[in-house]
């Protein structure tokens, strides 16, 4: 039963994490709890907000495409085999190690944290796009 609920929880979180900015203060706090509740098994909306934020985050960003300043375009992927609890682990890991990130966006820090750590990989795509004009 208590899978089920947490189940629950989370994907009622995850429909709306994306939505409305969170701080890295928010997020984090929420993510703490989600340790707790992986040691523990006591849930709280908290983890379940985090996880669910997390797992929309990992969605989101398989197979985004971003642009390079010369021109050039570039996909990002996750390595194989990440999980969001990985990616919960590693966001924690990097904003205790950088408080600097604490006032910033979530989405920001996570990006930031899962390209720093390797978890997110950017792959240069073999041919440029350009966009006509009209």
């Amino acid at each position: 039963m208590k899978s089920l609920l947490i189940v629950f929880l989370c994907i009622v979180a995850s429909g709306s994490a994306l939505a409305a900015p969170i701080s890295t203060t928010a997020l984090k706090a929420d993510c703490d709890a989600y340790v707790r509740f992986d040691q523990s098994q006591q849930p709280t909306f908290g983890a379940s907000y985090c996880m669910g934020y997390v797992l929309a985050f990992t969605e989101a960003a398989a197979g985004d495409m971003g642009r390079n300043p010369d021109g050039t375009f570039f996909e990002c992927n996750w390595a194989d085999g990440v999980s969001a609890d990985q990616v919960t682990r590693v966001f924690i890991k990097y904003v205790n190690d950088h408080p600097e990130s604490l006032n910033k966006r979530a989405l920001e820090t996570l990006w930031r944290a899962t390209a720093e750590s390797g978890l997110r990989t950017a792959t240069p795509l073999a041919k440029t796009i350009v966009a006509k004009e009209q």
